[in-house]
């Protein structure tokens, strides 16, 4: 009888310490853990076999990024593996498309580590129906064309944020499935299905919804019907695409202060577009070429200044010929980021009056031909901080032009050619041009009440 109670004692203590653990109690502490918890092994994905992939870096630099299938794999539905050669695999590279048996994949297991889509990475995808990707996976970037005519994609079933968007990342993706909503079209997951808005419908009004995070390039091009745009919310909009809105008939936009990327030439010749509004606590970086490229009724871009761009891109306000592409806009004043003011930057914008170069920025170079058929600018104030200037960069159109700079004498990268002509046919006339001096000294200037005065 007592063996029995100890054999049951023995029994009773025995299922007592499997039910401590398994309900978390108390463990021995684990080498190399932390807290006394056991460090957890690192989450891995077995990927499909016969898939290629390349290291890339050195060190704790290093990244492995995946390349297409290997000839002889045969697979429809392939997972990407977590990693490769113990190196994470964070990215999807270039030319994917191009490698051997890519055509007929279907369905693509995309892990949480992938973290970039490369430029035209999948495009041309003949037979793929379907991406999936992990919840927790988190893209910094999806690049231009990355999937742009895969004509059989239907489903991109993407859960997080889209932080970086190329232009043309869908264009040709005819069998997607979209979900309207307040005369757009999107594309998203069942958890956002409002994810990305990638067509404007004929609607004259658009509304865009609060969850969306990107415009996609050419959504509103060559849109005859929509006008106006608004927005439910400022706190979610990333990215506005290449062209998204050229040609379009949209009056005017407020873009969202959360939005750090406008795409080239994203509202170029919409010419019936009067005002662009940037918030003043704007979050823009990066604004594209051509932006604003012959948007003839442009009047004014209020608080551009407040954004946090570092070029001006080349031919951002370009009008060219002002006989046949008449400019509407009075002023700019350039942020204090801008670093480089781009060739023909504003070339004809023939009733500008003022450009308000910032004396206390970052601006260190103006190329060529940049304010270009500016006829009605008086005077400019080119800041100490510009040390390279392309030639002509205010010809055409000025006779009565006052260049001052804040410099007290002109720097070589000041002349490298005739930056401060007035071209009539093949004559060149130098405009008045002052330099700053602190004292009186014949031919200089200095502040007074802020203003640049003659000594």
């Amino acid at each position: 009888m007592r063996k029995f109670l100890i054999l049951l004692l023995s029994v009773i203590m025995s299922i007592s310490v499997l039910g401590l653990i398994a309900c978390g109690g108390e463990q021995s502490e684990t080498p190399g853990g932390n807290g006394g918890e056991p460090t957890p092994p690192e989450y891995t994905v077995e990927g499909t076999p016969g898939l290629r992939y390349n290291v890339y870096g050195q060190g704790e630099n290093q990244y492995a990024s995946f390349i297409g299938l290997s000839r002889d794999c045969k697979e429809t539905n392939i997972v990407i593996a977590s990693h490769y050669n113990g190196v994470k695999v964070t990215e999807i590279g270039d030319g994917v498309n191009y490698m051997a048996s890519f055509d007929d994949v279907e369905t693509l297991k995309v892990h949480r580590y992938i973290k970039i889509i490369n430029a035209s990475s999948l495009n041309r995808s003949k037979s793929l129906k379907t991406i999936d990707f992990e919840d927790e996976c988190q893209l910094e970037k999806i690049g231009g064309s990355a999937f742009k005519n895969a004509k059989k994609l239907e489903n991109f079933n993407y859960k997080g944020k889209i932080n970086f968007l190329g232009d043309g990342a869908f264009s040709g993706c005819e069998s997607l499935k979209t979900t309207a909503y307040e005369g757009a079209e999107y594309i998203g997951s069942n958890i956002n299905p409002y994810l990305i808005l990638l067509n404007g419908t004929e609607a004259e009004s658009v509304k865009v919804h609060k969850d969306c995070e990107a415009i996609h390039s050419s959504a509103f091009e060559e849109n005859a019907t929509t006008k106006t745009i608004t927005f439910e919310s400022n706190d979610t909009l990333l990215s506005i695409g290449g062209l998204a809105f050229s040609k379009s008939a949209i009056t005017e936009i407020t873009i969202p202060k959360t939005v750090t990327n406008i795409g080239e030439s994203a509202f170029a010749e919409a010419n019936s577009l009067v005002t662009v509004t940037f918030d003043k606590e704007s979050e823009l970086t990066y604004l594209g070429g051509r932006a604003f490229r012959r948007c003839q009724k442009l009047e004014e871009l209020v608080n551009f200044e407040c954004t946090k761009i570092t070029t001006l891109g080349e031919e951002l306000l370009y009008f060219g010929d002002n006989k046949v592409y008449p400019s509407s806009l009075k002023y700019i004043k350039v942020p204090k980021t801008v670093t480089i003011i781009m060739k023909a930057c504003m070339w004809g914008c023939s009733n500008v009056t003022e450009i308000n170069l910032p004396t206390d920025g970052a601006l260190s170079e103006i190329e060529y031909h940049a304010f270009r058929g500016c006829g009605k600018v008086k005077t400019l104030i080119i800041p100490k901080t510009v040390q390279k200037i392309g030639y002509d960069i205010i010809a055409w159109g000025h006779k009565d032009l006052q260049i001052f700079c804040e410099v007290e004498s002109a720097p070589a990268g000041y002349n490298p050619g005739r930056w401060n002509q007035y071209q009539s046919g093949n004559t060149g006339i130098l405009h008045d041009t002052y330099y700053y001096s602190y004292t009186y000294k014949a031919g200089a200037w200095h502040y007074v009440n802020g203003e640049p005065t003659l000594w």
